[in-house]
């Protein structure tokens, strides 16, 4: 259900899953979902996250990433019940505020291995506002943190999207379908490399593993 995108499907699952821990295999496979249909699919994990309180939900801090959003208005939550609306959109803001403080936190232990690519690789599939707010937390290290800081993380940020390029042309050739065009574009605007090479078994490791 989640690689084919089936929403209602997904939507059905999630409900049924109750109050238990999500298993770790449907957290993998948003991860590293690129179809254009996975916004569709996030609005379903935002509403699981919602209904159940990020108190119960652990969510990985790559998620809090990518299903965060700096500003989100109840009526934008259209696939949640209207009852629900409001609480969706303050579990959304409240993950983007969370995930930023998670990454400023990062940034004091001054180890580029703190930002695992799972975690930059999120950043890049958030909506243009919202990746903003965490670019200027990296950019911000210019000047407060050492300059081999910054640099290890833009380059790790650079092997994230060298990383989500791979997998999406990947995926598209295996479903017979055209790239999302406009997520290679941002990620070659990103920094991912026009040659892709496989990713290291150092960067494979999880954020489940990391965090």
């Amino acid at each position: 259900a989640m690689w084919s995108c089936n929403v209602r499907l997904i939507r059905r699952l999630l409900a049924a899953w109750g109050g238990r821990p999500l298993h770790s295999s449907a957290w993998r496979a948003l991860r590293f979902m690129t179809d254009p249909r996975r916004k569709d699919v996030e609005d379903m994990f935002r509403l699981y996250i919602a209904e159940r309180s990020l108190q119960t939900v652990e969510v990985p801090f790559w998620a809090m990433i990518q299903l965060g959003r700096k500003e989100m208005r109840p009526e934008e939550a259209q696939y949640a019940p209207p009852s629900l609306r409001e609480k969706v959109a303050s579990t959304v803001t409240k993950m983007h505020t969370e995930a930023c403080s998670t990454m400023e936190a990062a940034f004091g232990t001054e180890d580029a291995a703190a930002f695992p690519l799972d975690a930059l690789a999120a950043i890049h599939k958030c909506d243009a506002d919202t990746k903003a707010v965490f670019q200027n937390i990296i950019n911000a290290t210019k000047l407060s943190r050492p300059v081999q800081l910054h640099s290890s993380v833009v380059r790790r940020s650079k092997r994230a999207a060298t990383r989500e390029l791979l997998w999406e042309l990947r995926r598209a050739l295996c479903e017979k379908r055209t790239p999302d065009m406009a997520l290679a574009a941002r990620l070659l605007d990103s920094g991912a490399t026009m040659r892709p090479r496989e990713a290291s078994s150092d960067d494979e490791r999880s954020d489940d593993e990391e965090m």
